[in-house]
């Protein structure tokens, strides 16, 4: 019988207890436990984060999420994906969208999204449109082809993850207190043609 708490466990000692638990691992003052499914408690922690919305524990449990999501090699011994990324990044956007930006906050600077959007998208929305355009061509040409061709599928889920990565920043439209670079709102302008 395992001494390892489960996820419910470690869900209720609630947020502020479980971040400082995951701050003393990750400064190996205390053990990492090797059966926490630290993915599910990520997810479960930004569920309880957004559910919440933006009250403290709301923030409290946003942060946690963040936490391990950043953390993930260390905690779990498996680098965080694109997936996690944008699971940071949609918290991020949720509460920014919510309460505001706030400027050098880990959790509410508006700075952190445009950071990722150009370290994860290596094109221009011009280009991004060309070839969306070339992908629908082929498919209404040649749909059979078009499926079994394997550039066309990489170029139609890289276009796709661009999309998905715009739909992170898009909830930040709605504020007027939060300023988006001109190559940012054209980006977003562009969204609607991609796949």
């Amino acid at each position: 019988m395992s001494n390892e708490p489960t996820i419910s466990q470690i869900l209720g000692r609630g947020p502020e207890a479980i971040a400082t638990w995951i701050e003393l691992i990750l400064e190996g003052r205390e053990p990492r436990p090797d059966g926490v499914d630290w993915p599910v408690l990520a997810q479960l922690a930004a569920s309880d984060a957004i559910s919440r919305g933006p009250s403290r524990d709301g923030l409290e449990w946003a942060k946690v999420a963040i936490a391990i999501y950043e953390n993930m090699e260390r905690l779990f011994d498996r680098a965080a994906d694109d997936s996690d990324e944008r699971r940071v990044m949609n918290l991020r956007s949720f509460f920014i969208k919510t309460l505001g930006p706030r400027r050098g906050d880990p959790l509410l600077d508006p700075d952190l999204l445009i950071a990722w959007f150009r370290r994860t998208v290596h094109t221009s929305p011009e280009d991004a449109a060309a070839r969306a355009e070339r992908c629908r061509d082929m498919m209404q040409r040649a749909p059979a082809d078009a499926a079994r061709d394997e550039s066309w599928l990489s170029e139609m889920r890289e276009l796709r993850r661009i999309k998905n990565v715009l739909s992170v920043l898009e909830p930040m439209t709605s504020r007027s207190d939060v300023q988006l670079d001109e190559d940012i709102l054209e980006w977003l302008r562009a969204r609607p043609r991609l796949p």
